[in-house]
């Protein structure tokens, strides 16, 4: 199915984990709601900053985090969108990629700055703040559970790493390309990974990584942005096209 955006590039999609609702946010500056069985969002308001990169739901569905240009997050509570939202600030540069852990007001996030940064939101404070020695990170994904994140490279590389202490678990080479974003299932089994070469693709999270399990070409262009819906059956993208 396709929602078409009023966005020039969509950057960021979110499934609600509670409701079949999705978040988009992109060049407009606007976040956008929309219940995935209609074609025109049921909610929209202004985000905070000329454009929004990246989007997550919370676990629980009450909070929802995005990340910008000004290299500030923003963090709504869906409950009272009225009030002004948390704002972490700490990156250097646009924010790439966010996503939570299952442990309470755990959030991760990845900067054009290639600092990957695990936050406590209820403190609004940084938790572990790490950039992998000599990689050009564009994008992460922290696991469910914290266990172990996963940082895509400019030379279309993926490199595996203990959050606490940054240390290297795996390295492979796979996308032709930058890779534009990555995530992992909400059950930890398997990474999902991004190309401006146009591919998704679909890994199991085994030690160490098995070969793709399949891989996907639907866009004319490279892909901007994905997400899976919270019990892992569908999949959303956005590109170029």
């Amino acid at each position: 199915k396709v929602l078409p955006t009023e966005e020039k590039m969509t950057y960021g999609l979110s499934f609600s984990p509670s409701t079949n609702q999705l978040v988009t946010v992109g060049t407009e500056g606007k976040i956008s709601l929309w219940d995935t069985n209609q074609e025109k969002p049921v909610q929209q308001w202004v985000g905070g900053a000329s454009t929004l990169t990246a989007v997550a739901f919370s676990h629980d569905g009450k909070q929802l985090a995005v990340g910008s240009v000004d290299r500030l997050i923003r963090i709504w509570k869906m409950d009272d969108l009225k009030q002004k939202p948390i704002e972490l600030r700490g990156h250097a540069g646009t924010i790439r990629n966010l996503n939570w852990a299952k442990k309470p007001n755990t959030l991760f996030s990845v900067g054009s700055d290639s600092v990957n940064r695990v936050w406590n939101t209820q403190e609004q404070e940084i938790v572990t703040s790490y950039k992998p020695s000599n990689k050009l990170g564009v994008t992460g994904t922290l696991s469910p559970e914290g266990a172990y994140f996963v940082v895509g490279t400019r030379t279309g590389g993926l490199v595996i790493s203990d959050p606490a202490t940054g240390l290297l678990k795996h390295e492979f080479l796979k996308h032709k390309g930058i890779v534009n974003q990555t995530l992992i299932t909400s059950d930890g089994q398997q990474i999902v990974t991004v190309g401006a070469d146009g591919t998704v693709k679909i890994w199991s999270s085994g030690e160490p990584p098995l070969p793709p399990l399949g891989n996907l070409a639907e866009h004319k262009g490279g892909i901007t942005a994905l997400v899976t819906s919270p019990d892992g059956s569908k999949l959303a993208s956005a590109g170029k096209d």
